[in-house]
């Protein structure tokens, strides 16, 4: 049992050091300014959102760490929708987000290579039954917004709907052929931000929400439901300690897909050339006539996009970087 205790706390110090940074110089923020003349509202839910929400979770996915099972919830959805409803109204009154809601149940994935070194796993986070009954409503609630409003990246093609990877794929041909069809010559980029999830920075995020015009009441239960979030493992009759996180969408959260596009959102501004994301996957096109000054070109536009995600990603995250000519 020891030993286990031990082994427990091994990781989640581990994974707990991934998303905790030194907090971001606010300074280092560029000047606010609306980026839309739009505002969202904040959303009251009626018990009828609530319960198509309760009568559609899997029951069989893993409890989180208030030991709530989905399959109980489902088979008392109509039951519970009023009350429910009634809570989350309220969450949304007080503008607060409940700390008992805001722990995670970790479980470590082993990814490659040896299992005895921590490095080679990822986290899974199991969240609490009632904290994803209400990022489903308000993850529907923002996402019509955002989609309505054209305020996500278009470029970007994972966690939306109708998109897949075969987007980027057909997008990544069409500019190939495009060159091709011009007698020019390509140059690409391939870039990938290691533990891209883990390492965004709450207050870059709220920055950038407040933007897009999600401010006010929203704003900040958005604010509580990112800050002070705190993870514990819990396997078999062992728990580890409780930490604490102050960065990072762990993979887990229903929210986390949404507020990372809007996270990335700002990497296609002002960058001379043509440009497809697959979540934090980067690819950069550029086509020019003149070989000798076309890597030049490339590689100057890859420095101005660096810094540009510089503002949302963490400087210490780690970049997978490749290029190829055609």
């Amino acid at each position: 049992m020891r030993d286990e205790y031990v082994k427990w706390n091994l990781f989640n110090e581990y994974f707990a050091s991934i998303s905790n940074s030194p907090a971001y110089d606010m300074n280092k923020l560029p000047p606010f300014h609306f980026l839309t003349d739009h505002r969202l509202l904040p959303p009251t839910f009626d018990p009828f959102q609530v319960f198509r929400v309760l009568s559609s979770l899997h029951p069989n996915k893993c409890k989180g760490f208030d030991n709530l099972p989905n399959r109980i919830l489902k088979i008392c959805s109509q039951s519970l929708a009023t009350p429910f409803s009634l809570l989350f109204n309220l969450i949304l009154l007080s503008e607060v987000f409940p700390t008992s809601c805001k722990t995670a149940t970790v479980i470590p994935i082993h990814k490659t290579a040896s299992q005895t070194v921590v490095q080679n796993y990822r986290s899974i986070a199991l969240l609490s039954s009632l904290s994803k009954v209400f990022e489903k409503l308000l993850h529907k609630h923002v996402y019509i917004y955002l989609e309505y409003h054209k305020l996500l990246i278009p470029n970007n093609s994972d966690f939306r709907e109708k998109n897949s990877t075969l987007i980027s794929l057909l997008d990544a041909c069409h500019c190939l052929h495009q060159a091709y069809d011009s007698n020019l010559s390509s140059r690409i980029v391939f870039r990938d931000i290691s533990k891209a999830f883990d390492h965004a920075d709450h207050t870059c995020l709220i920055f950038k929400l407040q933007q897009l015009g999600i401010v006010g009441s929203l704003s900040n239960i958005l604010s509580s439901y990112l800050f002070l979030r705190s993870q514990v493992i819990l396997l078999g009759c062992t728990r580890s300690d409780l930490t604490y996180t102050n960065c990072g969408v762990a993979q887990g959260f229903v929210l986390g897909p949404l507020v990372f596009l809007i996270y990335v959102s700002d990497i296609a501004i002002n960058i001379k050339a043509s440009i497809s994301l697959f979540a934090d996957d980067t690819t950069l096109f550029y086509q020019i006539s003149v070989l000798s000054t076309c890597t030049v070109c490339l590689l100057k536009i890859y420095a101005r996009c660096t810094t540009d995600l510089s503002f949302g990603m963490l400087l210490s995250t780690q970049q997978n970087c490749g290029y190829d000519h055609i």
